[in-house]
């Protein structure tokens, strides 16, 4: 069986869902959950990843995204990932199809006030030119501000990929 999941994050980007989650959907395409904006209100961790992507209810407006169609054990997986601070949600998703109900993962405990890294936002925005979303929603992300604390944020990157090759060692 398989699982619709609007991804708006970080799951963008074919690397981070491919390459460090392990993740291969099964397809990808543009989508849009309308009535809702994308905020940074995911408490991360301080300094190094201060905020992470949620969606929030607002009457026209418009997240763009990317519909992956998963595979139900690669959404069990995705579940066990992204559980710590998120719930996972169904809504209405326009697609290419038109609209279908797919599922997606917003905060529990919103915090406002938050920025994203610098790293964070653009690896949204990688996903988003991967997948060919709309330009004026790539210039959106492009000017959402960003945390960025010189040293730590800068090494922050090498920090991930170290983790992520450990982790790829290990066994689920």
């Amino acid at each position: 069986m398989s699982v619709a999941y609007f991804a708006f994050g970080a799951n963008t980007c074919r690397d981070v869902l491919v390459r460090r989650r392990r993740i291969d959907p099964i397809s990808s395409e543009p989508a849009s959950l309308r009535d809702h904006r994308l905020a940074f209100v995911q408490r991360g961790i301080p300094l190094i990843e201060p905020a992470f992507a949620s969606v929030l209810p607002q009457p026209g407006a418009t997240v763009h995204g990317v519909l992956h169609v998963l595979r139900d054990d690669d959404m069990e997986r995705l579940d066990r990932l992204e559980a710590a601070g998120y719930a996972r949600v169904e809504r209405e998703v326009h697609a290419r199809e038109g609209v279908m109900p797919a599922f997606l993962y917003v905060t529990r405990s919103p915090t406002h006030g938050l920025r994203p890294s610098r790293r964070y936002r653009d690896l949204i925005v990688r996903g988003a030119r991967e997948h060919g979303l709309p330009a004026s929603w790539i210039d959106e992300l492009e000017r959402f501000p960003t945390a960025h604390v010189p040293g730590v944020s800068d090494a922050v990157p090498w920090i991930i990929e170290a983790l992520d090759r450990v982790l790829r060692r290990a066994p689920d």
